[in-house]
């Protein structure tokens, strides 16, 4: 039997790594469960990526096809930065479903880490996030 070859990681996030290089004004953080993912609260990986655009801003077209994006915008406070990878915080996800729940598609992976996530949340943060939504539209 021969022996295995090991393989080198995929890096999931290349092209969005690029894209944030080659324009460092460029506004997309990860959403839906691109973020559950790297916050550690999905189980599995996203059958596309996602990133939250704000209403304005193109969708790259080096990120066409492997991702999909959001039009939603989120202030500081719903925003983190996780292993160089600006994302939604916990409570951001939380609001940003709330706002598109349709644009999260692994509703059953959602079923499985929500219910536990919700009771480590900021409601504060939560609330002010939600009033700012409100306020935006």
């Amino acid at each position: 039997m021969p022996a295995a070859v090991p393989t080198a990681p995929v890096n999931r996030y290349i092209e969005f790594r690029a894209q944030r290089s080659v324009d460092p004004t460029w506004s997309g953080v990860l959403a839906m469960e691109s973020a559950a993912s790297v916050l550690g609260l999905a189980q599995r990986l996203p059958t596309r990526e996602v990133v939250a655009l704000p209403p304005n801003a193109p969708f790259p077209k080096a990120l066409a096809g492997e991702w999909r994006y959001v039009r939603v915008e989120l202030p500081e406070a719903g925003l983190t930065t996780v292993n160089g990878l600006p994302s939604w915080t916990l409570e951001g996800l939380i609001v940003g479903i709330a706002a598109r729940p349709s644009a999260y598609k692994d509703v059953g992976g959602l079923g499985q880490w929500l219910p536990e996530a919700a009771a480590d949340a900021d409601v504060h943060t939560i609330i002010t996030l939600l009033e700012g939504m409100r306020l935006a539209n």
